[in-house]
């Protein structure tokens, strides 16, 4: 469904609701743009949208069906960008991961949510507040949008952190719990949210550079503080890989980052060498009845009987003629 609809001209938001159908008419307005925002849309929901900017067809599906890899395409004089969002829940220590597909033209912003997890609304406000940004037009909603899932991985950053050092405590104590299941949810949160971060670092290094058709050529320098932003959250997240990063050669992908440290080992084999070590120091305490634990002369017997049957073979076999 459309959350919002209006348009932006001479860096102010204009007064008064919009219909769709006066939506691309009043885009093309001196120094104006419409901004439209809607949520899980289905296929005829967005038909009329598709319709009123002339959407391409495949950016359309993309937008629609969601799960889609952070990218961004060019289709004639639209941009379309496609980001995961991701939110650290503090409650049950977990992640709600959103998207959010974005269509940058002249004229409009057409921006398209999935999960509550990707919500806009202090994003628009924060925007239209900074009639400086608005004054590069469509192009600063995407810096805006960009600077804020960026900005929010770093809560997930904090939280996964907090998490691996609680999961590494417990490996490597003496209590009998298993966090074999914690450490499996861990290691799949990490997997995902560098999918849903490392992907974007191509489309800002475009961005960046000023190799995006439609966008302000001032708008560079403020990408580029999210590109620097975004590779610490990606270094990071690599760190938190660990040795899953090793190219079969055993040296780290460059594309990744430099692990910072083993958390765990990999989360996963950390995991078990600690809990196999503890298992068999329980296992070594379960034996009270052998030589060098309770039974002061149970190891010289043991020598002495192994010495004892040497010599008797050895008779043995020099009075069979065998020696």
């Amino acid at each position: 469904m459309i959350i919002d609809c209006a348009v932006d001209q001479d860096g102010k938001r204009q007064p008064g609701e919009l219909a769709l159908h006066e939506a691309y008419e009043a885009g093309c307005a001196d120094n104006a743009f419409v901004w439209i925002g809607l949520y899980e849309p289905d296929e005829a929901e967005f038909d009329s949208v598709r319709r009123e900017f002339n959407l391409h067809e495949l950016a359309v599906e993309d937008a629609i069906t969601a799960h889609q890899r952070p990218k961004l395409e060019v289709y004639d004089d639209t941009v379309f960008v496609v980001l995961r969002t991701a939110r650290y829940l503090e409650a049950d220590d977990t992640v709600d991961f959103g998207e959010i597909m974005l269509f940058i033209g002249p004229q409009f912003v057409v921006a398209v949510r999935h999960k509550p997890a990707s919500a806009l609304g202090d994003v628009r406000k924060q925007v239209e507040s900074r009639p400086d940004l608005l004054r590069f037009g469509p192009g600063a909603v995407l810096y805006a949008v960009l600077d804020r899932v960026v900005d929010d991985y770093q809560p997930m950053i904090d939280g996964l952190d907090r998490d691996i050092k609680e999961v590494e405590t417990e490996v490597f104590s003496h209590a009998d719990s298993n966090p074999a299941e914690r450490i499996y949810l861990l290691k799949r949160e990490v997997i995902e949210f560098h999918q849903a971060a490392a992907p974007l670092a191509e489309p800002l290094d475009r961005l960046a550079h000023g190799l995006v058709p439609g966008m302000h050529g001032e708008l560079g320098e403020y990408f580029r503080d999210i590109q620097d932003h975004l590779v610490r959250v990606v270094e990071t997240v690599s760190g938190f890989r660990g040795p899953a990063d090793q190219r079969p050669g055993g040296q780290p992908d460059p594309g990744r980052g430099a692990p910072e440290r083993g958390h765990a080992q990999d989360l996963g084999l950390g995991g078990d060498r600690g809990r196999a070590d503890h298992d068999r120091r329980h296992l070594g305490m379960n034996f009270e009845h052998m030589p060098e634990l309770t039974w002061t002369f149970g190891y010289p017997l043991i020598l002495a009987v192994m010495a004892l049957a040497s010599v008797a073979l050895y008779r043995a076999f020099r009075r069979n003629g065998w020696l």
